[in-house]
């Protein structure tokens, strides 16, 4: 079975974070990723095709079971994942940013911390 995929917003979850516009699918793998005129190469007579109309597509995914909104609530706090922090200055750096335009007695959360990643940890 073929699909194709276009016209959406597909985030590749890879390293760099891009984000494409179609994706291809052959016997149930991915194979291939790109703009929408480029995946529509992809088509052949029995090739089911969707159009995402701009929604997002996460591909990958074989259990649909996921937290979305806690994930969503996460980005709110400090980001501090290594990289973008080098060191726990960075991260201390960030939290004191926050901090300055907090309301006291307000939380501060974070998410990501990792000092396994920071060069002086």
């Amino acid at each position: 079975m073929n699909i194709i995929v276009t016209n959406g917003r597909v985030v590749t979850m890879d390293a760099t974070g891009s984000v494409a516009e179609a994706i291809a699918i052959r016997n149930g793998k991915i194979v291939d990723i790109g703009s929408t005129d480029e995946i529509k190469a992809y088509r052949r007579p029995d090739t089911t095709e969707f159009d995402a109309a701009g929604r997002t597509v996460l591909p990958g995914f074989i259990e649909p079971h996921n937290h979305m909104v806690l994930f969503g609530v996460s980005l709110l706090g400090v980001d501090a994942r290594t990289p973008p922090n080098r060191t726990i200055n960075d991260v201390i750096d960030r939290l004191r940013s926050r901090a300055s335009e907090t309301e006291e007695g307000q939380w501060i959360t974070g998410r990501g911390y990792d000092d396994t990643g920071l060069a002086d940890m």
